[in-house]
């Protein structure tokens, strides 16, 4: 079977090799190439430098700005996303079914399900429409994740969701026929290294330096303590973080961005991972810091809860004395530390194993073709 990748709205794979996460992303389809011989055919929204960053005969690449002209004017951009599947119809013809990296961009994968008449699965990451209330966007934004939830819920054949949670909001504030699928996020690595090997007062924290991962709060709830902060990621409130901790006289070591797989060996080197996020979907950083064998305290927040029994598998805070008691309680006791981080490990092996998502996301593109 060939199976066609159409990339979130505006992203390449370049975007994906300058951030870093070129590896991680294509291990998924490496996987399903090696298990089950799928060949996929990859839409970007890249030009030719795309194509020279894969050497596999399995994945054929189809940058659109090889196709279209991509215009400075960014609704000129959104426009031209439109016609391109028009472009590119005639070279699409023998493939078996498409299948959107995220919502953002269905657009196109709709416009070829029309036109090639075959099976569209929507794969979603996290709630488009829900995200846009959290961080108030715009109101005419928000009609217009709204309205391409609803055409997405309608056009797709599968449509597939993260967790339980963005289901759950799905079923509650939109009509469809279809059935929803979970397919959580997954984890490749396991690793594990023991208590007295990890840092003792070397907190870990991972993700974009914006106001959704809630770090301002955090450095607050931390400061007047002996641990410091380790964060690797960036973003726009960078050097303001910066200011506030020094203000504050907050340990907060500003590590930059990480290439996936050098992040992974940062996880097991820590007793403890922090997640302060007021929102996420199905937090990838928690479950692969799970699978490292940290011990994970996060913000108390639905998805999160989802992933995380509080004082089973990792634990859950809110004030910031909950914060604070908690991280000292894993640090000091190596036999709870265990136990937490023991439970968090297994967790991840029976859900969130690379193997068993792959498995189980095939089986789904048989059902669509009729395999």
């Amino acid at each position: 079977m060939n199976i066609i990748l159409i990339f979130t709205y505006g992203v390449s794979l370049k975007d994906w090799n300058e951030t870093g996460i070129l590896k991680r992303e294509l291990e998924i389809y490496n996987k399903m190439i090696d298990l089950y011989g799928v060949k996929f055919t990859f839409i970007t929204y890249g030009n030719k430098d795309d194509i020279s960053l894969l050497n596999n005969r399995n994945i054929e690449i189809i940058p659109i700005y090889e196709y279209i002209k991509k215009y400075k004017n960014k609704y000129l951009r959104f426009l031209m996303s439109f016609i391109f599947p028009f472009r590119i119809k005639k070279i699409l013809i023998d493939k078996n079914l498409i299948k959107t990296n995220q919502l953002n961009g269905v657009w196109t994968g709709i416009i070829l399900k029309r036109l090639l008449k075959i099976p569209l699965f929507v794969r979603t990451g996290y709630n488009l429409y829900e995200f846009s209330i959290y961080e108030n966007k715009s109101k005419i934004k928000k009609i217009f994740f709204h309205q391409l939830t609803k055409i997405a819920l309608k056009m797709s054949d599968l449509y597939s969701v993260t967790s339980n949670q963005d289901k759950k909001f799905l079923e509650k504030n939109f009509k469809f026929d279809n059935e929803i699928k979970l397919i959580p996020n997954w984890v490749n690595k396991i690793s594990y290294k023991d208590f007295n090997d990890r840092h003792c007062n070397n907190l870990l924290t991972v993700g974009r330096i914006e106001d959704q991962k809630n770090y301002k709060l955090l450095i607050d709830q931390l400061k007047g303590t002996n641990y410091e902060l380790d964060l690797i990621g960036d973003g726009s409130r960078k050097n303001q973080l910066k200011k506030y901790s020094k203000k504050l006289n907050s340990k907060v070591n500003f590590l930059g961005k990480k290439a996936h797989e050098d992040l992974i060996e940062f996880y097991k080197n820590y007793r403890i991972f922090i997640s302060s996020s007021l929102y996420e979907g199905n937090s990838k950083v928690i479950l692969e810091a799970m699978a490292s064998g940290c011990v994970v305290v996060a913000f108390d927040n639905k998805n999160n809860r989802e992933i995380i029994d509080d004082e089973k598998n990792g634990f859950l805070y809110t004030t910031e004395n909950e914060l604070v008691n908690k991280i000292n309680r894993i640090i000091k006791d190596e036999k709870f530390y265990d136990f937490i981080s023991k439970n968090a490990y297994e967790q991840i092996k029976s859900k969130n194993l690379l193997k068993k998502i792959v498995n189980d996301e095939v089986e789904y593109y048989k059902f669509l073709i009729q395999i």
